[in-house]
């Protein structure tokens, strides 16, 4: 008899384990979801953080200065594959087998 309600309790406990692990679980799933996806992430403007105004899209506003595009040239096409061929007595060219 004695051992029935052991087995009986060990059964109770755990049922009761695992109930109370699915509720841990759940309850740390929303809390993630809650303090990570339901914050406001849109900052107000501010010259605070480092001394300058943003504009709508948090880039930078530099009235003062001129955007330039740089200039350069380029001189030959590192992509470019040369081919290798090679001449035959008879005169045939052919590429390098």
């Amino acid at each position: 008899m004695k051992s029935m309600i052991h087995e009986h309790l060990k059964t109770n406990k755990l049922i009761v384990s695992k109930t109370v692990s699915k509720y841990l679980m759940a309850l740390l799933v929303i809390s993630a979801i809650s303090f990570s996806g339901c914050r406001d992430t849109k900052k107000e403007k501010t010259e605070e953080e480092h001394g300058h105004s943003h504009d709508d899209d948090s880039d930078h506003t530099h009235e003062h200065e001129e955007v330039k595009q740089e200039e350069f040239t380029v001189g030959k096409d590192s992509l470019k594959t040369e081919e290798k061929t090679h001449t035959h007595e008879n005169g045939e060219k052919h590429h390098d087998h």
